[in-house]
């Protein structure tokens, strides 16, 4: 079982799609002991979900062509 953070996402990373994730969070959770300790250390930013993709950031970046325009059904 992971002890910290990083190796329960390192555990995650191997796993495919089915309930093994669920309960290799829910172990590490309950290995954590309080409630009050579990949500800080899942509340972390970035611990288990990750920010969303903002559009002006992408295109700050230059990752993304703001002329370049996508029409449904073409």
């Amino acid at each position: 079982m992971p002890l910290t953070l990083k190796d329960l996402e390192a555990s995650l990373r191997e796993l495919s799609h089915d309930n093994n994730p669920l309960k290799l969070i829910q172990d590490f959770a309950d290995s954590l002991g309080k409630t009050a300790y579990r949500q800080r250390i899942f509340n972390k930013r970035g611990a288990l979900v990750q920010d969303p993709i903002l559009y002006q950031d992408v295109l700050d970046r230059g990752l993304l062509d703001s002329t370049v325009f996508l029409t449904v059904g073409q």
